[in-house]
């Protein structure tokens, strides 16, 4: 979920993080938990069957929306994703969604949090398909820095690899 501060509001980190913890502390449908990171609010849903989770985290993503409206806040559901980890057998149905505040919400098979591409199977193919050509332009845009003179040295070379390693190893405790 994105959401923008009212107009002519300002929360600075204390009243922000003050304000938010409302949405975080009050009491969420059985089997909701949520997750956030600066702007980032990820609502997680389980089930028994797909039917059952997508219930769950409608019911979930209704009432974390709702509090965080409550705030003042605006939610920008039209820019929300939704996805359903899964086994081998219980792959959801195709054009499957979630349907919250008359906004439809496709479950696709990848979601994008934190710049960390998420997939259903937790196999990560997708992120680092993603991934690889950002870390070839970067790694191209750094070696433009410099003259071509004899190349970067080696203090140069280590940052430079440094960078990109960041980059690449961004996500990895996950």
């Amino acid at each position: 979920m994105s959401y923008g501060v009212p107009q002519g509001s300002v929360l600075g980190p204390p009243q922000w993080n003050i304000r938010y913890d409302y949405v975080l502390r009050g009491d969420l449908p059985g089997g909701v938990s949520v997750v956030c990171y600066a702007d980032n609010t990820l609502v997680l849903a389980r089930g028994e069957s797909y039917q059952a989770a997508a219930e769950t985290a409608t019911r979930g993503v209704a009432t974390v929306v709702d509090r965080i409206q409550q705030l003042g806040l605006k939610v920008a559901l039209h820019n929300s994703e939704a996805m359903c980890f899964h086994g081998p057998r219980t792959v959801p149905s195709p054009g499957s969604q979630i349907t919250v505040g008359g906004v439809h919400i496709g479950v696709g098979s990848t979601m994008k949090n934190l710049e960390l591409v998420l997939d259903s199977r937790w196999t990560f193919e997708e992120h680092f398909r993603r991934l690889a050509p950002k870390l070839d332009r970067s790694g191209a845009a750094l070696k433009r820095l410099l003259p071509n003179l004899g190349g970067p040295d080696a203090p140069c070379r280590r940052l430079y690899a440094g960078i990109v390693r960041s980059m690449a190893l961004y996500g990895a405790p996950v």
